[in-house]
């Protein structure tokens, strides 16, 4: 087995349980095609992350799939953002750098394009941590936002994808696009 160095920004939010360095083998993806190395990429980011903060490792690999266009995007490639995180003024600064990204986002059942800023993240971990924090703890104004996507609220993947569509995403068939990617890699092999 070869060794894993990942590098973790600070984060106050870590729980106990998580280990940066641990590497945990699950489940099998078929990397013959290059959606597959990518899913494979960052399968033990997720592996470390989701369980550590009570949330479905499909779930989140499939976020990132859908969020990058399988590690294509603009924010995967060049920031480190697998999951589309802004970045907030008056609040992120000192936490991370930004980028500005044309995204696009659905306004009263329209899409436009918007141009934002985006965080900016050193590692894979470090963007999967943050999105596991904004799923457990919230936003400033509803810290149980996403309860709905905890383990201990659902019933299954299905639940917690359920409750991403109109809270995490302007998409309203964000949480069918997720169920998709989950059936097609088998994801829930890692729940």
């Amino acid at each position: 087995v070869e060794a894993i160095e990942v590098t973790i920004v600070e984060n106050d939010r870590k729980p106990a349980g998580y280990q940066a360095n641990q590497l945990t083998i699950l489940g099998q993806i078929d990397t013959s095609t290059p959606e597959g190395r990518f899913v494979n990429s960052i399968t033990q980011s997720a592996n470390r992350v989701a369980p550590a903060y009570g949330l479905y490792t499909s779930v989140m690999l499939a976020q990132a799939i859908l969020e990058t266009g399988y590690g294509t995007s603009f924010l995967a490639r060049n920031a480190n953002n697998f999951f589309g995180m802004k970045f907030k003024d008056g609040e992120d600064e000192g936490k991370y750098d930004y980028v500005w990204h044309v995204s696009n986002e659905v306004v009263n059942g329209i899409t436009i394009p918007v141009n934002s800023k985006f965080r900016v993240y050193q590692s894979t971990d470090e963007s999967f941590i943050d999105n596991a924090v904004k799923l457990k703890y919230g936003v400033p104004w509803d810290p149980v936002r996403y309860r709905g996507t905890w383990k201990v609220n659902t019933r299954s993947y299905r639940d917690a994808t359920q409750a991403l569509t109109g809270t995490y995403a302007t998409d309203p068939n964000y949480g069918t696009k997720l169920n998709n990617i989950i059936e097609r890699w088998r994801l829930d092999q890692f729940d």
